[in-house]
């Protein structure tokens, strides 16, 4: 067995659920969490509840970490003992010692075991899950993550779960929310280049959010950046282009060409559905058809016969045949749609 992280976690049942708890309360700080399914509390007359328990209590009043007890159909002293463990517990316990008991009357003392387990898991790293908090994250910004970090490092010393690819997709869904707290998605997305250096797509949404509001030189800075980690990147060229940085090493300056233009408007059928394309202001456009949802996306040149779509990262090349335009492959995410040019 080889650990990968420092976090330790105690599981036992029955007697091995009263060693737990006798862990707890005679070696604390051993394990960060602990799991007791059916403690069998009533052992050598509760001598661990009512002889161990108030030293224990008296003396580790800054002890953190999560206690899960739980127990089934028993009765009598195996039930009393916990009741009493988690009364001892509720008056005087540690305030950043995390507990909870589930009673589980329709489980046996056998079959209890599997579902405290998977519960008891839930419990202890409820605080942990990404998934669970990103209400918060979509609500309080840079300030409720920030929040989260600092709770996972002292409850289970363990790497924050939010990734900056998470961290982008948070700070995008801010800006698609249209609630108009751009401050939140600005914190989410310059901490997502802090979390991660090399992610791309970090500096080129934290870029698009700087020009959006104007902030040109700074977007310059960070579209360079981006440009060192992969100069080939589509997004990040067009952006710098567009900004007037000379790339045309990796990026040809094509000149409009109505004349050129013409040549790939027209409508084009791809499986059922059919997107048409036009020109307009010096500008190819995509629009009509299920694809565009209704909007006219822009697409920019990047070679002759080659285009490319920046929010959805799509590359689009032209295909001729005697020297005429007779359909088009799309490129997204690696893979190839071709499409048929529908003949006049």
């Amino acid at each position: 067995m080889y650990r990968t992280e420092r976090y330790k976690l105690l599981i036992g049942h029955s007697f091995g659920g009263l060693f737990v708890l006798h862990t707890l309360v005679n070696h604390p700080g051993i394990f960060n969490s602990y799991l007791a399914i059916g403690p069998s509390l009533w052992w050598d007359d509760q001598r661990l509840v009512i002889h161990q328990m108030d030293s224990f209590l008296l003396n580790q009043k800054d002890l953190r970490g999560h206690v899960y007890m739980t127990m089934g159909n028993e009765g009598g002293s195996m039930l009393g003992g916990t009741w009493k463990f988690t009364a001892l517990l509720e008056e005087r316990g540690s305030k950043e010692l995390l507990w909870k008991f589930d009673l589980m009357p329709d489980q046996t003392h056998g079959s209890v075991v599997h579902l405290s387990t998977y519960n008891g898991l839930e419990y202890i790293f409820k605080d942990w899950s990404f998934k669970a908090n990103r209400d918060n994250f979509l609500s309080g910004g840079a300030i409720a993550v920030r929040a989260f970090n600092k709770r996972v490092d002292k409850f289970y010393a363990l790497p924050s779960p939010i990734p900056s690819r998470n961290l982008v997709s948070i700070g995008k869904e801010i800006l698609a929310s249209g609630d108009d707290d751009e401050k939140l998605a600005l914190g989410i997305l310059q901490m997502a280049v802090e979390v991660d250096t090399t992610n791309q797509e970090a500096y080129n949404n934290y870029g698009e959010f700087l020009l959006r509001h104007g902030h040109y030189h700074k977007a310059i800075r960070i579209f360079q950046r981006s440009y060192r980690l992969d100069s080939t990147n589509l997004t990040t060229l067009i952006h710098l282009k567009n900004l007037g940085v000379n790339i045309d090493n990796h990026l040809p300056d094509i000149p409009f060409s109505k004349q050129l233009y013409d040549e790939h408007i027209g409508t084009y059928i791809m499986n059922v559905e059919a997107v048409q394309l036009t020109v307009d202001e010096q500008k190819l456009w995509v629009e009509e058809g299920p694809a565009t949802q209704g909007l006219e996306l822009e697409l920019f040149p990047i070679g002759i016969d080659q285009f490319y779509h920046m929010k959805d990262k799509v590359k689009i090349t032209f295909r001729r045949e005697n020297g005429e335009i007779d359909g088009l492959d799309v490129e997204i995410d690696g893979q190839i749609i071709r499409a048929s040019k529908r003949k006049p």
